[in-house]
């Protein structure tokens, strides 16, 4: 398939959100905090989000997870304009909500990245992976490159698009340093490979969180001492996460998160208050003044804990069952998987690799990218499905 069998060329304007859309994934920070590029999409979700209201599509799982999702959202921005301690705060965390529309405006413009992909990558591919690569800071955000090389891949069987995906990022890793990068690809290979049967991988999946949440329970006791104590305490009872500080940090804040959920009673911190307190991250980072704020901005780098400290349990259930929902609809129909498909599933891949990882859907600069892309995943597996009906 390629561009030219589509019945026209995209307007100028939607050509033009198109552009809007890649500088928010090639540079989030710039155009997010410059030109506010994740609250103008998310606006324009909205628009779209209306259309979908009185379209056939509404009637799609997804789609209801999506409204319910952004209906509990609402909820908990109703309650914390009277719980919150900040409005700046505030303002900041409810991206979680707002830049949920994105994943309308995705649907809405689904056959025109289509178009782009197949008419573009070219050009796009070499463009795009030579300033990846170019060891400038802040020329490209960080992570920007692991959404951008799988829509570089037009031909080949899967394996050569992997080999493709995993020298850039080996590339990637050598000049800027990546290690979501490898992960990454380690779980779309995954997610490939277990797709072809479901049962096995839902089988493997469920037994995994099972046992990451027993040893939490059985080791909960010297997490509780650690809130206190510090990370340093954590450092003590589990020496093994020494080897790698960030690890230690994460899993430390990791734990903060979940007793803030528990404090919650499982409905949720909200928005506007803290998720840590200074007091409870010694020896991470220093009190003084400069660092007053900075308990509204620290994740704890796993957005889907994030998220769960935030609307709590009902939102993280959520927001898993649209991340089961989407998937599924790729099960067992890998045989009949095109370039423009495997690119999307895989970015939603990495997307899942990435966000159990760093600050995804928290943060304005890349919550309106995972969202974008979750709408891209959808309207992807609804043409895929169609396809494997027809035959």
């Amino acid at each position: 398939m390629n561009s030219a069998k589509f019945s026209s060329r995209p307007s100028k304007g939607k050509t033009f959100i198109l552009f809007i859309v890649l500088g928010l994934i090639i540079q989030p920070q710039f155009f997010e905090r410059t030109f506010y590029f994740n609250e103008i999409l998310s606006i324009l979700g909205m628009f779209a989000a209306r259309k979908f209201l009185f379209s056939k599509v509404k009637k799609q799982r997804s789609v209801k997870i999506v409204y319910l999702l952004i209906l509990w959202g609402g909820i908990q921005l109703l309650i914390s304009m009277f719980t919150m301690d900040d409005f700046y705060a505030f303002m900041r965390h409810t991206s979680i909500i707002y830049s949920i529309f994105c994943f309308f405006l995705a649907a809405f413009l689904y056959k025109e990245v289509k178009y782009w992909f197949y008419k573009a990558a070219k050009v796009f591919r070499v463009s795009i992976a030579l300033i990846s690569f170019i060891p400038i800071p802040g020329l490209v955000y960080r992570l920007s490159v692991l959404y951008i090389y799988p829509l570089l891949v037009t031909g080949g069987k899967i394996p050569v698009r992997f080999l493709y995906i995993l020298g850039c990022i080996i590339l990637l890793t050598l000049s800027h340093g990546g290690g979501s990068g490898i992960i990454s690809i380690l779980v779309a290979s995954v997610i490939y490979v277990i797709l072809k049967s479901p049962t096995v991988f839902w089988t493997i999946i469920s037994s995994a969180i099972l046992l990451l949440a027993g040893l939490y329970i059985y080791y909960y006791e010297f997490f509780v001492i650690s809130e206190t104590a510090g990370a340093l305490a954590l450092y003590r009872f589990f020496p093994l996460l020494a080897e790698d500080p960030n690890s230690l940090i994460r899993t430390y804040f990791w734990h903060l998160s979940i007793n803030r959920m528990i404090d919650s009673y499982g409905i949720g911190i909200g928005f506007g208050t803290q998720l840590f307190d200074l007091s409870q991250i010694p020896l991470v980072f220093e009190s003084d003044q400069k660092t007053e704020l900075l308990p509204y901005f620290l994740f704890p780098h796993n957005s889907f804990l994030g998220v769960l400290a935030r609307l709590g349990v009902v939102g993280l259930l959520l927001l898993i069952l649209l991340l089961i929902e989407l998937l599924n609809q790729f099960s067992r129909k890998l045989k009949e998987i095109d370039a423009f498909s495997f690119s999307i599933l895989t970015v939603f891949s990495f997307l899942i690799a990435v966000s159990s990882l760093n600050v995804v859907i928290e943060s304005p600069i890349t919550s309106g990218v995972f969202w974008f892309f979750m709408g891209l995943t959808f309207r992807c597996g609804q043409e895929l499905n169609t396809k494997h009906e027809m035959n």
